[in-house]
């Protein structure tokens, strides 16, 4: 076997196992943000209409599915964090889209601004307030059984 062949097959080895070892620092990060961030998103999760139109479902994975009532049928899928006090909504787009795993590894990985960012003002079992720091303005939602966002795919 040739020194060119030799050395051909060795940096090929070595390329894939610089790709298995990112997709393990990513799969393992990802599972470590999960696990980390369950127990804070507890108090939000459940259903919630907000005061201009929309449905949202936020689910204890991190996923969540809103809908609004100017667009039916038409279902929004995003990621969100909650932090004790930062509402935190990263979308992107398509349920099972390159854009959702592209977010999913950038998350995971060097980490991405969310797209959008609130502060939480008031949180009960039914109502939750949320400010956003840029405009100040104060959403206010109620919690609701919405069949459709809740049983969105």
């Amino acid at each position: 076997m040739s020194d060119e062949r030799r050395r051909s097959i060795y940096l090929s080895k070595v390329l894939l196992s610089l790709l298995l070892l990112l997709i393990g620092f990513t799969l393992a990060g990802m599972y470590a943000s999960s696990q980390r961030d369950a127990a804070a998103r507890a108090p939000l999760v459940g259903a919630w209409k907000s005061e201009k139109g929309g449905f949202w479902n936020l689910r204890p994975s991190g996923t969540a599915r809103a809908r609004w009532s100017s667009a039916p049928g038409k279902i929004l899928y995003f990621d969100w964090t909650f932090d004790g006090n930062e509402f935190a909504i990263y979308q992107y787009g398509r349920r099972n889209g390159f854009g959702k795993w592209y977010l999913l590894i950038r998350r995971s990985t060097i980490g991405v601004r969310p797209t959008d960012r609130y502060t939480v003002v008031e949180k009960t079992p039914t109502c939750l307030r949320f400010c956003d720091p840029s405009t100040g303005e104060i959403y206010t939602c109620t919690a609701v059984e919405d069949a459709e966002v809740e049983n969105a795919r």
